[in-house]
């Protein structure tokens, strides 16, 4: 352990010159672009925050399985870690509803823990509500709990369709730098979400409407920081053919074993070879 933590250390300490530069980073809204259909909440990692009306309740869809998730892990049963990967990353119903069965107040206990305020569990975690406001809240407040780490690592390996053959690729999953998100969807589709993590940012968005509406709304109104703005695409989630992997996504892989939080001084929109991350611990 003395050895990787050296090794971290040596490897964080050159960061500067094992990266490469930012491929995206603080992200802009225009409320004008947005429609009264969609929710769109923004919180960069600078410190600035967008939110069209984010702090509009409404059905938590499958989002609430984050707060059931985070909740469940909690609970400190050992037994469920896999059970929580596999609802985060399939979206698979059966899994939260068995989930919810064993831990009925986790929703709420998770609600309560990280005071989101427009947010309330339901009879069933299917019933739930919530706010993008919340959802981006929680969602920034746990990058980097270690109770987290397997919702975030199941959202960063979400699946590309769901556990009912629902499409797992819309919403603020195709913004750039996206590298792990939450799908949510009702059961005739007519209202969709998501929320995600990017290099720099996390996001969450909601319609009454479909996936591809939401992307499109998405789209037309969330753009890139004019002074990060690149090209080059972000890297994609490790154990992908890509030669990089971004900063934000090495800090995650690398969180156990960096006790001093020397990682800090990555910033999230850098790219990093992916041959220089696989000789750091992957948590």
């Amino acid at each position: 352990m003395i050895k990787t933590r050296t090794l971290l250390a040596s490897f964080l300490t050159a960061a500067g010159i094992l990266v490469s530069t930012p491929v995206a980073g603080a992200l802009t809204v225009d409320p004008w672009r947005v429609p009264d259909r969609t929710e769109i909440s923004i919180r960069n990692a600078d410190g600035t925050v967008f939110s069209v009306r984010g702090d509009r309740p409404g059905p938590a869809l499958s989002l609430a399985k984050l707060y059931l998730a985070y909740g469940v892990l909690a609970a400190g049963d050992p037994a469920d870690r896999g059970a929580v990967t596999h609802m985060i990353r399939t979206s698979d119903d059966l899994t939260a509803s068995r989930l919810s069965a064993k831990h009925p107040s986790a929703i709420a206990d998770t609600i309560n823990r990280f005071g989101l305020r427009q947010s309330h569990a339901g009879p069933d975690w299917g019933f739930g509500v919530t706010t993008t406001d919340d959802v981006v809240q929680f969602l920034t407040a746990v990058r980097d709990d270690p109770t987290a780490a397997p919702i975030i690592d199941a959202m960063a390996t979400a699946s590309p369709v769901a556990a009912d053959g629902y499409q797992q690729d819309y919403g603020t999953a195709v913004l750039p730098g996206a590298w792990a998100t939450k799908f949510g969807w009702s059961d005739d589709g007519t209202i969709n979400a998501t929320g995600t993590y990017g290099n720099g940012w996390t996001a969450a968005a909601r319609t009454y409407g479909p996936p591809d509406q939401l992307t499109r709304d998405v789209h037309a109104a969330v753009s890139d920081s004019p002074a990060t703005q690149s090209p080059e695409p972000a890297g994609p989630p490790l154990g992908s053919s890509s030669w990089a992997i971004t900063g934000a996504q090495l800090k995650h892989q690398v969180r156990c074993a960096d006790p001093l939080n020397l990682r800090n001084g990555i910033p999230d929109g850098m790219l990093v070879s992916t041959m220089l991350a696989s000789v750091l611990p992957r948590c």
